[in-house]
């Protein structure tokens, strides 16, 4: 399989959504999925060709606790995704209103 992928530190709740179902997890309330996703400390997406196939999110106390909240990958893309895959959360902007516009550059 050819793939084009490209990482970005968004998506959407409906993205969120379909990649819970698409590997047979339950989907959650629009409003549960924006609110996760806008809490969400650290989060990196791939596209392949724009479509939403994988994703990771982090969630940090900024102190010394971090945790993984989910890792998906599609179905047909698991296994398949032997790219160069950027750190994670080597400088993704940290979205949640404590990180004050802090960028993390994989350091800690």
């Amino acid at each position: 399989m050819a793939m084009n992928l490209q990482y970005t530190d968004t998506m959407t709740s409906e993205e969120y959504n379909e990649l819970r179902m698409c590997v047979g997890w339950c989907p959650i309330t629009e409003g549960k999925a924006e609110r996760g996703l806008e809490h969400t400390t650290f989060l990196m997406a791939a596209r392949d060709r724009g479509k939403i196939v994988a994703m990771g999110r982090m969630l940090f106390d900024f102190g010394y606790t971090a945790y993984l909240g989910d890792v998906i990958v599609r179905p047909e893309y698991q296994g398949q995704m032997q790219t160069s895959v950027p750190s994670f959360p080597t400088a993704c902007r940290c979205p949640y209103p404590q990180s004050q516009g802090r960028t993390v550059n994989g350091s800690w």
